[in-house]
């Protein structure tokens, strides 16, 4: 059974846990970016009373590691977007989508909420337009797509196997 976070009930995942995850060098790699989201979801969610569910492969291939800006940059992008969720969506549900692709994976933060504002894609919000700088900054991209039958998706996508910090 995989390590979670403790934490007294009401109390969300919060920066320290990231701070910690991220010094430590063998978290650097697919795997650890994927239990570390895949975690603060699951808590984050059910700590917001949202129903959820993850889908991740049963197992990553053999992955030599991610670049600790990628790894970092990906965790504040995927984190970001489950707030999102939490703090703005008027969600009740929220899925959360891995695909491996060859040269890149691609997450997928789905909800079934009000969606993103008109005016708020017209006015470019500062966080909507931060998502989409920090991934192309690490060779990703961040894209916000509505959702058939409301809601939004939230797809970033990062390079595998980028090594170089």
């Amino acid at each position: 059974m995989p390590a979670r976070f403790h934490k007294p009930p009401g109390k969300p995942p919060n920066a320290l846990d990231e701070i910690v995850w991220t010094v430590n060098p063998s978290n650097d790699t697919l795997d650890g970016l994927i239990n570390y989201v895949c975690k603060y979801a699951q808590e984050y969610f059910a700590l917001a009373g949202l129903r959820y569910r993850l889908q991740v492969p049963p197992q990553t291939p053999f992955n030599p590691g991610q670049s600790r800006a990628c790894g970092i940059t990906f965790i504040l992008a995927a984190t970001e977007s489950v707030n999102n969720i939490v703090k703005h969506a008027r969600a009740d549900s929220a899925w959360l989508r891995l695909h491996l692709l060859p040269e890149k994976f691609v997450l997928e933060i789905e909800d079934n909420g009000r969606g993103i504002a008109a005016e708020d894609r017209k006015k470019g919000r500062s966080g909507l337009r931060n998502l989409q700088t920090r991934m192309e900054d690490v060779g990703g991209t961040c894209e916000f797509l509505a959702r058939d039958g409301g809601g939004t998706v939230v797809r970033l996508t990062a390079p595998l196997g980028t090594t170089a910090s």
